[in-house]
Protein backbone atom coordinates (compact mmCIF):
# COMPACT_ATOMS: atom_id res chain seq x y z
CA UNK A 1 0.00 0.00 0.00
CA UNK A 2 2.49 2.25 0.86
CA UNK A 3 4.47 2.56 -2.71
CA UNK A 4 0.99 3.32 -3.97
CA UNK A 5 0.00 6.51 -1.51
CA UNK A 6 -0.34 9.79 -2.68
CA UNK A 7 -0.10 8.78 -6.53
CA UNK A 8 -3.63 9.37 -7.20
CA UNK A 9 -5.97 11.17 -5.19
CA UNK A 10 -9.40 11.02 -6.42
CA UNK A 11 -11.82 8.61 -8.24
CA UNK A 12 -11.51 10.13 -11.28
CA UNK A 13 -7.55 9.89 -11.25
CA UNK A 14 -7.89 6.48 -9.96
CA UNK A 15 -9.31 5.77 -13.27
CA UNK A 16 -12.60 4.85 -11.56
CA UNK A 17 -14.96 4.70 -14.18
CA UNK A 18 -17.50 1.75 -13.50
CA UNK A 19 -19.20 -1.16 -15.90
CA UNK A 20 -22.27 -1.38 -16.88
CA UNK A 21 -23.67 -4.69 -15.54
CA UNK A 22 -24.50 -6.29 -18.89
CA UNK A 23 -21.07 -5.27 -19.83
CA UNK A 24 -19.92 -7.36 -16.44
CA UNK A 25 -22.19 -10.02 -16.54
CA UNK A 26 -21.50 -10.80 -19.99
CA UNK A 27 -17.40 -11.56 -18.67
CA UNK A 28 -18.04 -13.36 -15.62
CA UNK A 29 -20.70 -15.76 -17.18
CA UNK A 30 -17.97 -16.18 -19.76
CA UNK A 31 -14.90 -16.35 -17.25
CA UNK A 32 -16.43 -18.92 -14.61
CA UNK A 33 -17.37 -22.24 -15.89
CA UNK A 34 -17.35 -24.73 -12.38
CA UNK A 35 -19.36 -24.12 -9.33
CA UNK A 36 -16.00 -24.47 -7.04
CA UNK A 37 -13.95 -21.86 -9.51
CA UNK A 38 -12.37 -19.12 -7.17
CA UNK A 39 -12.21 -15.87 -9.07
CA UNK A 40 -10.38 -12.68 -8.36
CA UNK A 41 -11.00 -8.81 -9.15
CA UNK A 42 -8.23 -6.92 -9.41
CA UNK A 43 -9.88 -3.46 -8.76
CA UNK A 44 -13.01 -4.27 -7.43
CA UNK A 45 -14.52 -0.61 -7.32
CA UNK A 46 -18.41 -0.26 -6.61
CA UNK A 47 -18.38 -4.66 -6.98
CA UNK A 48 -20.26 -4.88 -9.70
CA UNK A 49 -18.06 -7.99 -11.25
CA UNK A 50 -17.76 -9.68 -7.68
CA UNK A 51 -21.97 -8.75 -7.26
CA UNK A 52 -22.03 -10.80 -10.67
CA UNK A 53 -19.83 -13.14 -10.15
CA UNK A 54 -21.06 -14.54 -6.93
CA UNK A 55 -24.68 -14.68 -8.94
CA UNK A 56 -22.96 -16.81 -12.30
CA UNK A 57 -21.65 -19.19 -9.67
CA UNK A 58 -24.89 -19.98 -7.88
CA UNK A 59 -26.34 -19.93 -11.47
CA UNK A 60 -23.60 -23.15 -11.99
CA UNK A 61 -24.72 -24.42 -9.04
CA UNK A 62 -22.72 -22.85 -5.89
CA UNK A 63 -24.99 -22.39 -2.53
CA UNK A 64 -24.40 -18.81 -1.65
CA UNK A 65 -22.96 -19.85 1.53
CA UNK A 66 -19.53 -21.34 -0.02
CA UNK A 67 -19.66 -18.89 -3.14
CA UNK A 68 -19.14 -16.26 -1.44
CA UNK A 69 -15.82 -17.70 0.42
CA UNK A 70 -14.43 -18.11 -3.48
CA UNK A 71 -14.90 -14.74 -4.53
CA UNK A 72 -11.50 -12.35 -3.87
CA UNK A 73 -11.18 -8.32 -4.80
CA UNK A 74 -9.36 -5.49 -3.85
CA UNK A 75 -9.89 -2.01 -3.91
CA UNK A 76 -6.91 0.58 -3.40
CA UNK A 77 -8.91 3.78 -2.32
CA UNK A 78 -10.25 3.76 1.19
CA UNK A 79 -13.22 5.40 0.79
CA UNK A 80 -14.07 3.36 -2.27
CA UNK A 81 -13.33 0.34 0.13
CA UNK A 82 -15.90 0.84 2.61
CA UNK A 83 -18.75 1.97 0.18
CA UNK A 84 -17.58 -1.48 -1.40
CA UNK A 85 -17.88 -3.62 1.69
CA UNK A 86 -21.22 -1.89 2.58
CA UNK A 87 -23.07 -2.47 -1.08
CA UNK A 88 -21.99 -5.99 -1.58
CA UNK A 89 -23.46 -6.84 2.29
CA UNK A 90 -26.47 -5.09 1.33
CA UNK A 91 -26.90 -6.59 -2.50
CA UNK A 92 -25.51 -9.98 -1.73
CA UNK A 93 -26.31 -10.70 1.58
CA UNK A 94 -23.44 -11.92 2.89
CA UNK A 95 -20.06 -10.54 4.38
CA UNK A 96 -17.16 -11.21 1.46
CA UNK A 97 -14.20 -12.89 3.78
CA UNK A 98 -11.39 -12.16 0.49
CA UNK A 99 -12.33 -8.73 0.14
CA UNK A 100 -8.54 -6.06 0.57
CA UNK A 101 -7.78 -3.05 0.88
CA UNK A 102 -4.53 -2.48 -0.19
CA UNK A 103 -2.23 -2.16 -3.56
CA UNK A 104 -2.93 -4.50 -5.67
CA UNK A 105 1.07 -5.16 -6.79
CA UNK A 106 1.91 -5.31 -3.22
CA UNK A 107 -0.25 -8.82 -3.27
CA UNK A 108 1.54 -11.89 -5.02
CA UNK A 109 -0.39 -15.43 -5.46
CA UNK A 110 -0.48 -18.91 -3.71
CA UNK A 111 -0.05 -16.94 -0.34
CA UNK A 112 -2.62 -16.94 2.83
CA UNK A 113 -4.62 -13.83 0.91
CA UNK A 114 -4.80 -14.85 -2.39
CA UNK A 115 -4.68 -18.16 -4.04
CA UNK A 116 -4.31 -18.99 -7.39
CA UNK A 117 -7.56 -18.62 -9.41
CA UNK A 118 -9.89 -20.35 -12.23
CA UNK A 119 -11.01 -16.56 -13.17
CA UNK A 120 -9.86 -13.05 -12.94
CA UNK A 121 -12.45 -10.38 -13.95
CA UNK A 122 -12.72 -7.01 -13.78
CA UNK A 123 -12.57 -3.51 -15.38
CA UNK A 124 -8.82 -1.88 -14.20
CA UNK A 125 -7.80 1.73 -13.98
CA UNK A 126 -8.07 3.95 -16.78
CA UNK A 127 -4.82 6.40 -15.93
CA UNK A 128 -2.71 7.52 -18.77
CA UNK A 129 1.17 6.83 -17.96
CA UNK A 130 2.39 10.73 -17.16
CA UNK A 131 -0.42 10.86 -14.15
CA UNK A 132 1.11 7.58 -12.61
CA UNK A 133 3.56 9.23 -10.22
CA UNK A 134 5.24 6.32 -8.44
CA UNK A 135 5.62 4.19 -12.44
CA UNK A 136 8.69 2.42 -11.12
CA UNK A 137 7.42 0.83 -8.13
CA UNK A 138 4.36 -0.43 -10.91
CA UNK A 139 7.01 -1.27 -13.05
CA UNK A 140 9.21 -3.52 -10.68
CA UNK A 141 6.36 -5.29 -9.21
CA UNK A 142 4.14 -6.21 -12.33
CA UNK A 143 7.55 -7.67 -14.31
CA UNK A 144 8.81 -9.60 -10.89
CA UNK A 145 8.35 -13.69 -11.78
CA UNK A 146 7.59 -13.02 -15.67
CA UNK A 147 10.32 -12.72 -18.74
CA UNK A 148 8.43 -9.84 -20.39
CA UNK A 149 9.33 -5.74 -20.17
CA UNK A 150 7.02 -2.74 -21.76
CA UNK A 151 8.36 0.40 -22.88
CA UNK A 152 7.63 2.98 -20.10
CA UNK A 153 4.83 4.93 -21.76
CA UNK A 154 2.38 1.59 -21.24
CA UNK A 155 -0.78 2.63 -19.47
CA UNK A 156 -1.53 1.46 -15.97
CA UNK A 157 -4.22 -1.39 -17.64
CA UNK A 158 -1.49 -3.11 -19.31
CA UNK A 159 0.44 -3.36 -15.68
CA UNK A 160 -2.84 -4.53 -14.60
CA UNK A 161 -3.12 -7.63 -16.98
CA UNK A 162 0.67 -8.67 -16.39
CA UNK A 163 0.12 -9.05 -12.89
CA UNK A 164 -3.20 -10.63 -12.87
CA UNK A 165 -1.54 -13.19 -15.00
CA UNK A 166 0.36 -14.75 -12.60
CA UNK A 167 -2.69 -15.56 -9.92
CA UNK A 168 -4.67 -17.81 -13.17
CA UNK A 169 -3.73 -21.25 -12.66
CA UNK A 170 -2.94 -23.29 -15.93
CA UNK A 171 -6.57 -22.88 -17.86
CA UNK A 172 -7.53 -20.40 -16.14
CA UNK A 173 -9.32 -17.61 -17.52
CA UNK A 174 -9.07 -13.95 -18.20
CA UNK A 175 -12.61 -11.75 -18.87
CA UNK A 176 -11.54 -7.73 -18.85
CA UNK A 177 -12.63 -4.41 -20.38
CA UNK A 178 -9.62 -2.71 -21.34
CA UNK A 179 -9.26 0.71 -23.25
CA UNK A 180 -8.54 -0.41 -26.36
CA UNK A 181 -5.20 2.05 -27.23
CA UNK A 182 -2.78 -1.21 -26.48
CA UNK A 183 -4.41 -2.16 -30.22
CA UNK A 184 -2.73 0.34 -32.12
CA UNK A 185 0.29 1.99 -29.68
CA UNK A 186 4.16 0.59 -29.17
CA UNK A 187 3.70 -0.74 -26.42
CA UNK A 188 1.18 -2.68 -27.43
CA UNK A 189 3.37 -4.64 -29.23
CA UNK A 190 4.54 -6.52 -26.72
CA UNK A 191 1.15 -6.64 -24.77
CA UNK A 192 -0.09 -8.45 -27.41
CA UNK A 193 3.48 -10.76 -27.57
CA UNK A 194 3.17 -11.48 -23.85
CA UNK A 195 -0.79 -12.32 -24.61
CA UNK A 196 0.41 -14.46 -28.08
CA UNK A 197 3.17 -16.14 -25.86
CA UNK A 198 1.15 -16.88 -22.45
CA UNK A 199 -2.66 -17.37 -23.51
CA UNK A 200 -4.83 -18.59 -26.10
CA UNK A 201 -6.56 -15.35 -27.03
CA UNK A 202 -10.19 -16.76 -27.44
CA UNK A 203 -12.01 -12.93 -28.56
CA UNK A 204 -11.81 -9.40 -28.61
CA UNK A 205 -14.70 -7.22 -29.12
CA UNK A 206 -15.47 -3.65 -30.04
CA UNK A 207 -18.24 -1.33 -29.76
CA UNK A 208 -18.99 1.07 -32.45
CA UNK A 209 -20.58 2.78 -29.06
CA UNK A 210 -19.46 4.17 -26.19
CA UNK A 211 -19.30 1.97 -23.10
CA UNK A 212 -18.69 4.34 -20.59
CA UNK A 213 -21.04 7.59 -20.58
CA UNK A 214 -18.82 10.16 -19.04
CA UNK A 215 -15.41 9.61 -19.91
CA UNK A 216 -13.95 9.62 -23.75
CA UNK A 217 -12.09 6.27 -23.85
CA UNK A 218 -12.85 3.45 -26.60
CA UNK A 219 -13.39 -0.10 -25.08
CA UNK A 220 -12.18 -3.75 -26.34
CA UNK A 221 -13.15 -6.99 -23.99
CA UNK A 222 -10.36 -9.40 -24.02
CA UNK A 223 -11.43 -13.02 -23.44
CA UNK A 224 -8.23 -15.13 -22.59
CA UNK A 225 -7.25 -18.87 -21.39
CA UNK A 226 -4.10 -18.89 -19.45
CA UNK A 227 -1.36 -21.58 -21.46
CA UNK A 228 -3.80 -22.73 -23.93
CA UNK A 229 -2.97 -21.85 -27.58
CA UNK A 230 -2.91 -24.85 -30.01
CA UNK A 231 0.72 -26.25 -30.95
CA UNK A 232 -0.27 -26.36 -34.36
CA UNK A 233 -0.76 -22.87 -34.59
CA UNK A 234 -4.68 -23.55 -35.83
CA UNK A 235 -6.34 -21.88 -33.15
CA UNK A 236 -7.97 -18.65 -34.38
CA UNK A 237 -9.31 -15.81 -32.42
CA UNK A 238 -12.00 -14.32 -33.03
CA UNK A 239 -12.60 -10.36 -33.69
CA UNK A 240 -16.08 -9.05 -33.11
CA UNK A 241 -17.10 -5.42 -33.73
CA UNK A 242 -20.43 -4.47 -31.86
CA UNK A 243 -22.55 -1.96 -33.76
CA UNK A 244 -24.85 -1.36 -31.57
CA UNK A 245 -26.44 -2.18 -28.40
CA UNK A 246 -27.63 -6.17 -28.46
CA UNK A 247 -28.61 -8.76 -26.14
CA UNK A 248 -25.92 -10.29 -23.58
CA UNK A 249 -27.30 -13.80 -24.51
CA UNK A 250 -26.87 -13.01 -27.95
CA UNK A 251 -23.85 -11.60 -28.12
CA UNK A 252 -22.67 -15.06 -25.61
CA UNK A 253 -23.80 -17.00 -28.80
CA UNK A 254 -21.45 -15.34 -31.48
CA UNK A 255 -18.61 -16.21 -29.31
CA UNK A 256 -19.30 -19.71 -28.79
CA UNK A 257 -20.39 -20.18 -32.93
CA UNK A 258 -18.24 -21.91 -34.87
CA UNK A 259 -18.89 -19.78 -38.05
CA UNK A 260 -15.37 -17.79 -38.98
CA UNK A 261 -17.15 -15.13 -40.52
CA UNK A 262 -19.88 -13.31 -39.91
CA UNK A 263 -21.67 -9.77 -40.54
CA UNK A 264 -24.94 -8.48 -39.76
CA UNK A 265 -26.40 -5.57 -38.08
CA UNK A 266 -25.62 -6.03 -34.92
CA UNK A 267 -22.08 -7.50 -35.35
CA UNK A 268 -19.55 -7.80 -37.81
CA UNK A 269 -16.91 -11.10 -36.85
CA UNK A 270 -14.20 -12.39 -38.08
CA UNK A 271 -12.09 -15.18 -37.24
CA UNK A 272 -7.98 -15.10 -37.84
CA UNK A 273 -6.04 -18.24 -37.27
CA UNK A 274 -2.58 -17.33 -34.35
CA UNK A 275 -0.52 -18.14 -37.29
CA UNK A 276 -1.30 -14.69 -38.81
CA UNK A 277 -1.15 -12.71 -35.75
CA UNK A 278 1.78 -10.89 -34.77
CA UNK A 279 2.26 -8.04 -32.10
CA UNK A 280 3.66 -5.98 -34.30
CA UNK A 281 0.38 -5.55 -36.69
CA UNK A 282 -2.44 -3.25 -35.96
CA UNK A 283 -5.29 -6.02 -34.41
CA UNK A 284 -7.57 -2.90 -34.96
CA UNK A 285 -8.01 -4.15 -38.47
CA UNK A 286 -9.84 -7.12 -38.14
CA UNK A 287 -12.64 -5.57 -36.30
CA UNK A 288 -12.90 -2.76 -38.89
CA UNK A 289 -11.92 -4.29 -42.88
CA UNK A 290 -13.85 -5.67 -44.82
CA UNK A 291 -13.08 -8.20 -47.18
CA UNK A 292 -11.89 -5.77 -49.79
CA UNK A 293 -9.43 -4.26 -47.91
CA UNK A 294 -6.86 -7.63 -47.66
CA UNK A 295 -7.59 -7.81 -51.57
CA UNK A 296 -5.94 -4.14 -52.01
CA UNK A 297 -3.18 -4.19 -49.93
CA UNK A 298 -2.09 -6.99 -51.74
CA UNK A 299 -2.88 -5.04 -55.32
CA UNK A 300 0.17 -4.91 -57.19
CA UNK A 301 -0.76 -1.08 -58.33
CA UNK A 302 -0.81 -0.39 -54.13
CA UNK A 303 2.30 0.46 -52.05
CA UNK A 304 2.77 1.77 -48.54
CA UNK A 305 3.08 5.46 -48.50
CA UNK A 306 7.01 5.63 -47.44
CA UNK A 307 7.86 4.20 -50.79
CA UNK A 308 6.33 7.30 -52.69
CA UNK A 309 6.41 10.23 -50.26
CA UNK A 310 8.07 11.36 -47.13
CA UNK A 311 6.05 12.20 -44.37
CA UNK A 312 6.52 13.53 -40.90
CA UNK A 313 4.44 15.37 -37.88
CA UNK A 314 4.03 19.32 -37.91
CA UNK A 315 6.22 21.45 -36.09
CA UNK A 316 5.83 20.72 -32.85
CA UNK A 317 6.90 23.68 -30.28
CA UNK A 318 6.74 21.82 -27.30
CA UNK A 319 4.84 24.83 -26.05
CA UNK A 320 2.02 25.97 -28.05
CA UNK A 321 0.29 28.54 -25.81
CA UNK A 322 3.92 30.48 -25.73
CA UNK A 323 4.94 30.11 -29.01
CA UNK A 324 1.67 30.23 -31.28
CA UNK A 325 -0.80 33.25 -30.94
CA UNK A 326 -3.76 33.42 -32.40
CA UNK A 327 -3.79 36.72 -34.71
CA UNK A 328 -5.80 38.99 -32.08
CA UNK A 329 -4.01 38.44 -29.44
CA UNK A 330 -0.71 38.98 -31.21
CA UNK A 331 -1.76 42.28 -32.61
CA UNK A 332 -3.56 43.14 -28.68
CA UNK A 333 0.23 42.12 -27.42
CA UNK A 334 1.49 44.81 -30.65
CA UNK A 335 4.00 41.96 -31.10
CA UNK A 336 5.76 43.32 -34.34
CA UNK A 337 5.03 41.07 -37.56
CA UNK A 338 8.92 40.50 -38.33
CA UNK A 339 8.87 38.65 -35.60
CA UNK A 340 6.16 36.02 -36.01
CA UNK A 341 4.89 33.85 -39.08
CA UNK A 342 1.65 32.36 -39.80
CA UNK A 343 1.35 28.53 -38.94
CA UNK A 344 -2.11 27.14 -39.62
CA UNK A 345 -2.95 24.74 -36.30
CA UNK A 346 -6.44 22.92 -37.49
CA UNK A 347 -7.88 21.37 -40.52
CA UNK A 348 -11.24 23.29 -39.60
CA UNK A 349 -9.55 26.76 -40.37
CA UNK A 350 -9.23 25.30 -44.12
CA UNK A 351 -12.70 25.70 -46.26
CA UNK A 352 -11.37 24.20 -49.10
CA UNK A 353 -8.96 21.31 -50.78
CA UNK A 354 -6.49 24.26 -51.72
CA UNK A 355 -4.44 25.99 -49.21
CA UNK A 356 -3.34 29.18 -51.67
CA UNK A 357 -3.83 32.55 -49.44
CA UNK A 358 -1.53 32.53 -46.05
CA UNK A 359 -4.55 34.47 -44.73
CA UNK A 360 -6.23 31.51 -44.22
CA UNK A 361 -4.26 31.05 -40.99
CA UNK A 362 -5.55 32.19 -37.84
CA UNK A 363 -2.70 32.09 -36.01
CA UNK A 364 1.08 33.19 -35.78
CA UNK A 365 4.19 31.47 -34.73
CA UNK A 366 6.67 32.78 -32.86
CA UNK A 367 10.18 33.69 -35.57
CA UNK A 368 13.21 35.00 -34.01
CA UNK A 369 16.64 32.85 -33.25
CA UNK A 370 18.21 35.83 -31.67
CA UNK A 371 19.73 37.44 -28.44
CA UNK A 372 17.17 39.10 -26.43
CA UNK A 373 19.39 41.93 -26.43
CA UNK A 374 18.71 42.51 -29.85
CA UNK A 375 15.28 43.19 -29.05
CA UNK A 376 16.04 45.85 -27.26
CA UNK A 377 12.55 48.41 -26.86
CA UNK A 378 10.44 45.45 -28.42
CA UNK A 379 7.61 44.05 -27.46
CA UNK A 380 8.40 40.72 -28.78
CA UNK A 381 11.15 41.31 -25.65
CA UNK A 382 8.43 42.25 -22.97
CA UNK A 383 6.24 38.96 -24.28
CA UNK A 384 9.61 36.73 -23.87
CA UNK A 385 10.58 38.25 -20.58
CA UNK A 386 6.29 37.78 -19.53
CA UNK A 387 7.30 34.05 -20.56
CA UNK A 388 10.32 34.00 -18.03
CA UNK A 389 8.33 34.77 -15.17
CA UNK A 390 4.82 33.51 -15.69
CA UNK A 391 3.71 30.25 -13.48
CA UNK A 392 3.10 27.21 -16.00
CA UNK A 393 1.92 24.29 -15.66
CA UNK A 394 3.70 21.35 -16.92
CA UNK A 395 1.69 19.24 -19.08
CA UNK A 396 -0.46 16.75 -17.55
CA UNK A 397 1.68 17.20 -14.12
CA UNK A 398 0.13 18.90 -10.79
CA UNK A 399 3.36 20.96 -9.69
CA UNK A 400 4.08 24.74 -11.21
CA UNK A 401 6.74 25.92 -13.28
CA UNK A 402 8.01 29.60 -13.28
CA UNK A 403 8.45 30.13 -16.59
CA UNK A 404 8.22 28.38 -20.15
CA UNK A 405 11.83 28.30 -20.29
CA UNK A 406 12.26 26.16 -17.20
CA UNK A 407 10.05 23.44 -18.83
CA UNK A 408 11.97 20.27 -18.59
CA UNK A 409 11.22 19.32 -22.47
CA UNK A 410 12.12 22.40 -23.44
CA UNK A 411 15.17 22.47 -21.73
CA UNK A 412 15.94 19.25 -23.18
CA UNK A 413 15.18 20.37 -26.54
CA UNK A 414 18.07 22.52 -26.13
CA UNK A 415 17.38 25.37 -28.32
CA UNK A 416 19.62 28.59 -28.05
CA UNK A 417 18.25 30.82 -26.91
CA UNK A 418 15.43 29.04 -25.58
CA UNK A 419 12.76 30.68 -27.33
CA UNK A 420 14.23 30.06 -31.06
CA UNK A 421 12.23 27.78 -33.14
CA UNK A 422 13.08 29.42 -36.02
CA UNK A 423 16.18 27.69 -36.44
CA UNK A 424 14.04 24.48 -36.53
CA UNK A 425 11.41 26.03 -38.91
CA UNK A 426 13.66 27.01 -41.31
CA UNK A 427 15.46 23.45 -40.90
CA UNK A 428 12.54 21.44 -41.66
CA UNK A 429 11.40 23.90 -44.94
CA UNK A 430 7.55 23.06 -45.87
CA UNK A 431 5.48 20.05 -47.39
CA UNK A 432 3.09 20.52 -50.07
CA UNK A 433 0.72 17.72 -48.85
CA UNK A 434 -1.02 18.42 -45.26
CA UNK A 435 -3.13 15.31 -43.64
CA UNK A 436 -5.06 16.10 -41.25
CA UNK A 437 -3.59 13.50 -37.94
CA UNK A 438 -7.53 13.59 -36.56
CA UNK A 439 -11.03 12.61 -38.21
CA UNK A 440 -14.29 13.47 -37.11
CA UNK A 441 -16.82 13.63 -40.17
CA UNK A 442 -15.30 15.87 -42.63
CA UNK A 443 -11.72 13.97 -44.41
CA UNK A 444 -10.33 16.09 -46.82
CA UNK A 445 -6.01 16.16 -47.22
CA UNK A 446 -4.86 19.49 -48.82
CA UNK A 447 -2.54 21.36 -50.74
CA UNK A 448 -0.61 23.49 -49.61
CA UNK A 449 -0.04 25.66 -52.26
CA UNK A 450 0.53 28.44 -50.01
CA UNK A 451 3.56 26.74 -48.48
CA UNK A 452 2.06 27.69 -44.81
CA UNK A 453 4.26 26.16 -41.76
CA UNK A 454 1.71 23.54 -40.53
CA UNK A 455 1.19 22.52 -36.47
CA UNK A 456 1.37 18.79 -35.13
CA UNK A 457 -2.27 18.48 -35.87
CA UNK A 458 -0.97 17.75 -39.51
CA UNK A 459 1.05 15.16 -41.14
CA UNK A 460 3.32 16.78 -44.09
CA UNK A 461 3.49 15.02 -46.85
CA UNK A 462 6.07 15.19 -49.82
CA UNK A 463 6.13 13.07 -53.00
CA UNK A 464 7.73 13.89 -55.96
CA UNK A 465 6.78 16.68 -57.99
CA UNK A 466 5.04 15.50 -60.28
CA UNK A 467 3.06 12.92 -57.96
CA UNK A 468 2.11 15.91 -56.12
CA UNK A 469 -1.40 16.19 -57.92
CA UNK A 470 -2.22 12.52 -58.58
CA UNK A 471 -1.00 11.28 -55.05
CA UNK A 472 -3.56 13.94 -53.48
CA UNK A 473 -5.95 12.15 -55.62
CA UNK A 474 -5.77 9.26 -54.09
CA UNK A 475 -5.37 10.40 -51.03
CA UNK A 476 -8.68 12.56 -50.60
CA UNK A 477 -10.57 9.53 -52.32
CA UNK A 478 -13.08 6.89 -50.67
CA UNK A 479 -10.37 4.91 -50.67
CA UNK A 480 -7.96 6.19 -48.79
CA UNK A 481 -10.36 7.35 -46.25
CA UNK A 482 -11.54 3.51 -45.46
CA UNK A 483 -7.79 2.85 -45.22
CA UNK A 484 -7.22 5.86 -42.64
CA UNK A 485 -10.11 5.28 -40.61
CA UNK A 486 -8.85 1.07 -40.56
CA UNK A 487 -5.75 2.04 -39.34
CA UNK A 488 -6.54 5.01 -36.65
CA UNK A 489 -7.28 4.92 -32.92
CA UNK A 490 -10.69 6.18 -32.46
CA UNK A 491 -10.92 8.23 -29.15
CA UNK A 492 -14.37 7.60 -27.59
CA UNK A 493 -15.43 11.18 -28.46
CA UNK A 494 -15.80 9.55 -32.14
CA UNK A 495 -12.26 11.06 -33.11
CA UNK A 496 -10.14 8.91 -35.76
CA UNK A 497 -6.64 9.59 -34.44
CA UNK A 498 -3.34 8.64 -36.64
CA UNK A 499 -0.12 8.22 -35.16
CA UNK A 500 2.59 9.80 -37.31
CA UNK A 501 4.51 7.03 -36.89
CA UNK A 502 2.26 5.13 -38.92
CA UNK A 503 1.04 7.07 -41.60
CA UNK A 504 4.10 6.37 -43.40
CA UNK A 505 2.70 2.54 -43.37
CA UNK A 506 -0.68 3.48 -45.16
CA UNK A 507 -1.42 2.24 -48.58
CA UNK A 508 -1.51 4.08 -51.95
CA UNK A 509 -1.52 4.22 -55.23
CA UNK A 510 2.28 3.52 -56.42
CA UNK A 511 2.75 6.38 -58.40
CA UNK A 512 5.95 5.05 -59.38
CA UNK A 513 3.91 2.10 -61.00
CA UNK A 514 1.11 3.92 -62.89
CA UNK A 515 0.62 4.45 -66.72
CA UNK A 516 0.43 8.07 -67.91
CA UNK A 517 -2.90 7.71 -68.69
CA UNK A 518 -3.45 6.95 -64.97
CA UNK A 519 -2.09 9.91 -63.88
CA UNK A 520 -4.00 12.51 -66.24
CA UNK A 521 -7.19 10.75 -65.02
CA UNK A 522 -6.36 11.20 -61.68
CA UNK A 523 -5.33 14.55 -62.50
CA UNK A 524 -8.74 15.62 -64.17
CA UNK A 525 -10.48 13.99 -61.49
CA UNK A 526 -8.54 16.01 -58.49
CA UNK A 527 -9.24 19.20 -60.64
CA UNK A 528 -13.37 18.00 -60.42
CA UNK A 529 -12.55 17.89 -56.80
CA UNK A 530 -11.63 21.50 -56.14
CA UNK A 531 -13.70 23.18 -58.32
CA UNK A 532 -16.60 21.69 -55.82
CA UNK A 533 -14.81 22.67 -53.14
CA UNK A 534 -14.30 19.49 -51.70
CA UNK A 535 -17.78 18.79 -51.47
CA UNK A 536 -18.12 16.21 -54.17
CA UNK A 537 -15.25 13.32 -54.51
CA UNK A 538 -17.32 10.80 -56.88
CA UNK A 539 -15.30 11.80 -59.96
CA UNK A 540 -11.93 10.96 -57.63
CA UNK A 541 -13.57 7.42 -56.35
CA UNK A 542 -14.45 6.61 -60.00
CA UNK A 543 -10.71 7.61 -61.19
CA UNK A 544 -9.63 4.90 -58.09
CA UNK A 545 -11.84 2.68 -58.48
CA UNK A 546 -10.82 2.60 -62.47
CA UNK A 547 -6.73 2.51 -61.58
CA UNK A 548 -7.55 -0.19 -59.66
CA UNK A 549 -10.05 -2.19 -61.67
CA UNK A 550 -12.22 -2.82 -59.10
CA UNK A 551 -15.52 -4.34 -59.47
CA UNK A 552 -18.49 -3.19 -58.64
CA UNK A 553 -19.02 -5.54 -55.61
CA UNK A 554 -15.74 -4.50 -54.12
CA UNK A 555 -16.61 -0.59 -55.09
CA UNK A 556 -19.62 -1.10 -53.21
CA UNK A 557 -17.91 -2.98 -50.23
CA UNK A 558 -15.49 0.32 -50.11
CA UNK A 559 -18.79 3.04 -50.05
CA UNK A 560 -20.60 0.51 -47.81
CA UNK A 561 -17.81 0.21 -44.74
CA UNK A 562 -16.61 3.52 -44.88
CA UNK A 563 -20.25 5.23 -44.32
CA UNK A 564 -20.17 2.49 -41.03
CA UNK A 565 -17.12 3.46 -40.14
CA UNK A 566 -18.17 7.15 -40.70
CA UNK A 567 -21.42 6.63 -38.62
CA UNK A 568 -19.23 5.48 -35.20
CA UNK A 569 -18.14 9.24 -35.08
CA UNK A 570 -21.72 10.24 -34.22
CA UNK A 571 -22.65 7.14 -32.47
CA UNK A 572 -19.77 8.17 -29.97
CA UNK A 573 -19.91 11.44 -29.92
CA UNK A 574 -23.72 11.25 -29.22
CA UNK A 575 -23.05 8.51 -26.54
Amino acid sequence: MKDMEGVLRNKKELGAFYTPTEIASFLVKWAIRNPNDLVLDPGAGDGIFLRESFKRLEEVGQQPDKAVCQLYGIELDKDSFYELVNKLKQTIGYQLPHIYNADFFDMQPGGESIPKVDAVVGNPPYVRRMLINRIEAIRRKAFQGIEEKMKRDADIYCYFLLHSSKFLKPHGRLAMILSDSWLTTDYGIELKDFLLKHFKVKALVNFDERVFQRILVKSVLLLAEKNGHDDDGNHGVKFLRVKKKIPEDLLSRYIGSDIPEYTNEYVTMSLKPYSELKGNTFWGIYTRAPPVYFELIKHHLITKLRKVAVSRIGLITLADNFFILPKEKAHNLGIETEYLRPILVSPKDLAEPVVENPSVANCYVIYFDKLKQQLAGTNLLRYIEWGESVQVRERNKEHVIVGYHNIPRIQRANRKPWYNIKTEIDKRGRMPILLPRRTYKRFIVFLNKALLIANGNFIEVKPEDDHIIPLLAMLNSSVFELIVRIHSHIYGGGVFNLNPNDVKELYVLDMNALSQADKDLLTCAYEKFVKSKGLDRDALDYSVFSVLGLSEDQQRQVLEQLSELSSISLKLRSG
